[in-house]
């Protein structure tokens, strides 16, 4: 597997707002695209705004010379910024609780190749267990499965790290993120991840080493493979 090794665009409010537009213009690697259409699945609220964002690449694409991918994705980012979800769009959303909280996304069935039961994890620290399923020398993309009421140290990334949540729940500084939902984390950003007590089973796209604050930080990033 061979991660792409161009910039990601970012938005200033709401991250995943460039990670939408790749999915839309379909220049996302496979992980983070597939990530994408798993959230978009189990939440359908971004799929109006994706639509838009599909639309205006058209339109691009027929009305204008080619220009870089970053600054594509800005334009299309900034111009659909303010579209907001149609009312109704979480109407068949799963409720938390539902039997089919704990079923992989139909969107990354192709990634993990395997039921989250049969995949291989291993303890990373205590907690927290890892199962690699795409790696390579420019990141890798794993299912993190962590006990209840963990509180990570504070890091930072020098890349792209994107958490979709599968179940439970964690928070940070930047908010609270439930099933469904998507966490990214970039050099811009500190935070300090706090597991749920329901505790946390996700699908993340990291393309940095985790850069962890003070020396037990450091010792957790060895223990992680950094």
């Amino acid at each position: 597997m061979n991660f792409e090794s161009s910039k990601r665009p970012v938005a200033d409010d709401r991250p995943i707002d460039a990670l939408l537009a790749g999915y839309a213009a379909r220049t996302l690697e496979l992980p983070l695209q597939a990530l994408i259409a798993a959230h978009l699945e189990m939440v359908p609220g971004n799929r109006a705004y994706v639509a838009a964002l599909e639309a205006a690449h058209g339109l691009f694409l027929s009305g204008l010379d080619p220009v870089p991918l970053t600054g594509r994705d800005r334009r299309l980012v900034n111009i659909f910024a303010s579209t907001s979800p149609e009312a109704g769009d979480h109407a068949g959303d799963t409720p938390p609780d539902s039997p089919a909280a704990e079923t992989v996304p139909a969107a990354l069935r192709g990634v993990l190749g395997c039921d989250l039961a049969d995949l291989a994890f291993r303890p990373a620290m205590t907690g927290v267990a890892q199962a690699v399923v795409l790696t390579d020398a420019n990141g890798e993309a794993s299912v993190l499965k962590c006990d209840p009421n963990i509180r990570f140290r504070a890091h930072g990334h020098s890349g792209l790290e994107a958490m979709l949540v599968l179940s439970g729940s964690f928070s940070d500084e930047y908010g609270v993120y439930g099933r469904g939902e998507v966490s990214v984390a970039d050099e811009t950003r500190i935070h300090q991840p706090v597991i749920g007590p329901e505790g946390l089973v996700s699908f993340m796209v990291s393309r940095d080493r985790m850069e962890t604050q003070g020396r037990l930080g450091r010792l957790i990033s060895q223990v992680l493979g950094g």
